[in-house]
């Protein structure tokens, strides 16, 4: 059989710095004023060239927001069948990573 194992999987640099840089950015430019911005600046003026208002900046952080608190509950679920003594952490690193963390639990899920 297979031996268990004890640890998350993680997933890469580059998907911690782009999920949660990604969050803090989106964050700063949708309600931090510019003033405060520093080097986000050019953030924001392309999220306002793309998204064309504050509001929808608002309105894609609540919903990305919500979307990573709905991936980390389907994982704390998924793990708990899958993974029991590491339900904690798939919930907490897919909260923070989103998808990134919930694709490798699922491939886990699958052996």
């Amino acid at each position: 059989k297979e031996k268990k194992r004890k640890d998350l999987d993680m997933p890469n640099i580059f998907a911690w710095l782009f999920s949660v840089g990604g969050m803090f950015q989106l964050f700063c430019c949708a309600f931090i004023p510019p003033l405060y911005l520093g080097p986000f600046v050019w953030v924001r003026s392309l999220g306002l060239l793309v998204f064309q208002s504050i509001k929808n900046l608002q309105i894609l952080f609540y919903i990305s927001a919500l979307l990573h608190i709905i991936e980390a509950c389907y994982a704390w679920f998924l793990a708990r069948r899958v993974d029991p003594s590491n339900v904690k952490g798939w919930f907490w690193q897919t909260f923070a990573l989103g998808y990134f963390s919930l694709r490798l639990l699922l491939k886990r899920g699958k052996h």
